[in-house]
């Protein structure tokens, strides 16, 4: 080799496992070789000696300009093939639910040394969420608003268990799907359901409309919030389908707030429908929250007393023993008022007409203000949900896409699950960020992967 013939690295790769990707069984390609220090050109390269390694010898390379000894695993082309295996495992494993033991097996690699890497790349990704949230860049899908001007938070819960205890997946998303608040919580209780929305409210710089399910807690949060607000809840229970809107507004220097309820059927704010609108009004307490961590409820055990001893009534000797009356069970009766709308929406969805419902004689009608208060709510809610149906929640999206994709099995703590739960949100809702990450931070994958893995990292590679 003279001095102005360049140095050419040759790389060859492992069969590919997987016949569909028509990847040919063999990949053998030469890389010029560069000088990772100096930046010098591959002709100031030159050999300098093997070492030993486990499987085969490897050789070192000695630079002539800055006198500094290498291998290959250090030159800029071999580093970013790593940053491309190392990319194909987070979208393998992490985004897309493969367990490390079957891959490892198809790879033919060690699963330990695999398993160790998968984990020191989750571990780096669920400490740098909050970072890849706010990260700026234009491939990044953006954290938006609704296409209107609210700023609309879709909430719901799931339950998962880790090592035989049961947890809740408390979660809130944006229009665009994105995580706002994703963790795992001993219980869902409206402290809880208080600390998901203040997560969100901090992320969108505002809190205007939040859309749940009947969860209760999450109503009891909601009345405690210190700005007026609309809460829509798809009520789920019962033969009728049917929404109810709140709009929640607190009253200033008293604990107590005003609900106006709106009660309708999921279908009434499609074009060309006709339907009775319910509205109630009235004032409702907003005690504080208990501060403090949040906490398993405990199991309350109840003794119950024991029966009464029997007695042997004789109609003739002994007069027979006068039992209270059982009482009548009544359900609480809701103060506040209640008015009936008509509602029937035009033919193209885009304007509606309402008129009030006479009710029974001793009923007073509704005030001057109750309809264009209830119209303003229908606006708000209409633009919200735009041209999709009223029922759509992106929340169920996201717990699909969560049931399909984390795995939580073999986790033994809790803490573990937290960690695949942030690293999951971080490679699949922002794999540009997590790219930039992980190439910052040059993770040494072994060779031995990267030669497996490197017809996967190559797929999407135009070569030309």
């Amino acid at each position: 080799m003279t001095a102005s013939e360049p140095l050419l690295i040759e790389v060859r790769a492992n069969p590919h496992p997987i016949p569909s990707l028509l990847i040919p069984p063999e990949i053998v390609f030469d890389l010029e070789a560069t000088c990772p220090y100096c930046q010098a050109p591959s002709a100031a390269i030159r050999r300098h000696g093997t070492y030993e390694r486990q499987d085969h010898p490897a050789q070192r390379y000695r630079c002539l300009q800055c006198q500094k000894t290498f291998n290959a695993a250090k030159l800029p082309v071999v580093r970013e093939l790593m940053h491309q295996v190392a990319w194909r495992l987070v979208e393998l494993v992490i985004c897309e639910g493969h367990p490390v033991n079957s891959l490892a097996a198809t790879l033919h690699v060690p699963e330990k040394t695999l398993r160790q890497l998968i984990t020191a790349i989750r571990g780096y990704l669920a400490v740098n969420l909050e970072v890849l949230q706010h990260l700026p860049h234009e491939q990044n899908r953006p954290r938006e608003a609704n296409p209107g001007r609210f700023r609309t938070v879709f909430m719901d819960e799931g339950f998962i268990k880790v090592a035989g205890v049961s947890w809740y997946l408390v979660f809130g998303v944006d229009e665009t799907g994105q995580p706002l608040f994703a963790e795992l919580l001993p219980t869902r209780n409206a402290a809880a359901m208080k600390a998901c929305l203040d997560q969100c409210e901090a992320c969108l710089g505002g809190l205007d409309v939040v859309v749940s399910d009947g969860h209760v807690p999450t109503h009891a949060a909601l009345r405690r919030w210190p700005h007026p607000i609309i809460h829509v809840q798809h009520i789920h229970s019962g033969s009728r389908k049917r929404i109810q809107i709140h709009e929640i507004t607190p009253l200033p220097g008293k604990k107590r707030a005003q609900l106006v309820t709106l009660i309708l059927h999921n279908a009434s704010l499609k074009a060309g429908q006709e339907s009775i609108v319910e509205v109630q009004q009235r004032t409702v307490q907003t005690p504080p929250l208990k501060a403090g961590p949040l906490r398993r409820a405990k199991k309350k055990f109840r003794i119950k007393p024991p029966p009464p001893p029997t007695e042997v009534i004789n109609q003739v000797l002994t007069p027979p023993r006068q039992r209270p009356h059982a009482r009548r069970q009544t359900r609480n009766k809701r103060g506040g008022k209640k008015w009936n709308f008509h509602l029937r929406m035009d033919s193209e969805g885009q304007g509606w007409e309402m008129v009030a419902l006479e009710g029974k004689p001793e009923e007073k009608p509704a005030p001057p203000g109750i309809m264009e208060r209830v119209l303003g709510i229908l606006t708000i809610t209409r633009e919200v949900f735009g041209e999709r149906s009223i029922t759509s929640n992106r929340a169920e999206t996201f717990n699909s896409v969560h049931d399909r994709r984390v795995r939580y099995q073999g986790r033994k703590t809790e803490i573990q699950a937290q960690r695949d739960l942030k690293a999951w949100q971080a490679a699949y809702f922002y794999p540009w960020g997590a790219q930039v990450l992980l190439r910052a931070q040059e993770f040494k994958v072994p060779l031995t992967i990267v030669r497996a893995l490197l017809p996967w990292a190559m797929v999407g590679v135009e070569l030309g």
